[in-house]
C-alpha cells in the first residue's frame, strides 16, 4: 500500500514537473512573440532614423567633395565711385556671354542699360578689330547716345584658365569709376560658358565690394 502511495506521488511530481515545463515553455513564446511584435513595431521607425542619418552623410559627403573639387578663384576690386539707380550705361565685351553676364548683373543693382547693338550700329564703319580694341570710338558713340558710363569687359589668359577683367569709365570725363578682375588659379579640365559666367560675377562682386 506505501509502495502503491510512493509510486502515485512520484507520478504526481513528476507530472507536476511537466505541466511547469510545458507552462515555462509558453512563458517564453509568449515572451519572444511579445518582443517580436515590438520590434516589428520599431521597425518603421528603426528604418528612417537609419535612412536619415544615411542620407545626411551621403549629403555632407557629396557637399565636401564639391567645395574640395570646385575651382578657386582670386578675385580683386576697387571703386571711387558706383553710379546711381536709374543711371543710363552701356556695356561692351567682345564675347557675348560676358556681356549678356555683365548686363544682368549690373541691371539687378537698378541700373538702366543700353541694348550693345545699339552702340554697334553706329559704329559700322570700323572694323571687326576696332570695335574691340577702339574703346575711344565706342565712348564717342556712348556719349552722343547719353550714357553716363560704360563698362568694358575683357577675357584674357589661357582658355583652361580664363581671366575676366572689368573697367568702367564715366562720362564725359572719361574717368575710371571702378575695376574688377577675376581669374582661375588652376586650369579647368572641362572649361565651359558656366565658368566664365561665374568670373564675370566675381570681378563685379569684387568691383562693388559687394558682401
Amino acid at each position: 500500500m506505501v509502495r502503491d502511495n510512493r509510486k502515485a506521488l512520484f507520478s504526481h511530481l513528476r507530472e507536476i514537473d511537466r505541466n511547469s515545463g510545458r507552462h515555462h515553455s509558453n512563458d517564453m513564446t509568449m515572451t519572444l512573440s511579445h518582443w517580436t511584435d515590438r520590434s516589428v513595431l520599431r521597425a518603421p521607425l528603426f528604418c528612417y532614423l537609419v535612412s536619415t542619418a544615411a542620407h545626411w552623410l551621403l549629403g555632407m559627403t557629396v557637399v565636401s567633395a564639391v567645395l574640395g573639387c570646385s575651382p578657386r578663384i582670386v578675385a580683386e576690386g576697387v571703386h571711387t565711385k558706383l553710379p546711381a539707380r536709374g543711371t543710363l550705361i552701356g556695356v561692351w565685351a567682345p564675347h557675348p556671354t560676358l556681356e549678356h553676364t555683365a548686363m544682368l548683373w549690373l541691371g539687378k543693382r537698378g541700373l538702366r542699360i543700353t541694348d550693345p547693338a545699339d552702340l554697334r550700329v553706329h559704329l559700322t564703319g570700323a572694323s571687326t578689330t576696332r570695335l574691340v580694341s577702339d574703346e575711344e570710338s565706342i565712348l564717342d558713340v556712348a556719349e552722343r547716345r547719353g550714357l553716363h558710363e560704360v563698362v568694358f569687359l575683357r577675357l584674357v589668359g589661357d582658355q583652361r584658365a580664363p581671366a575676366v577683367l572689368v573697367r568702367a569709365l564715366t562720362l564725359p570725363e572719361r574717368q575710371v569709376a571702378w575695376v574688377g578682375s577675376a581669374r582661375y588659379e588652376d586650369y579647368l579640365s572641362k572649361p565651359t560658358v558656366n565658368h566664365l559666367v561665374i568670373a564675370v560675377c566675381r570681378a563685379l562682386t569684387a568691383a562693388w565690394k559687394v558682401p
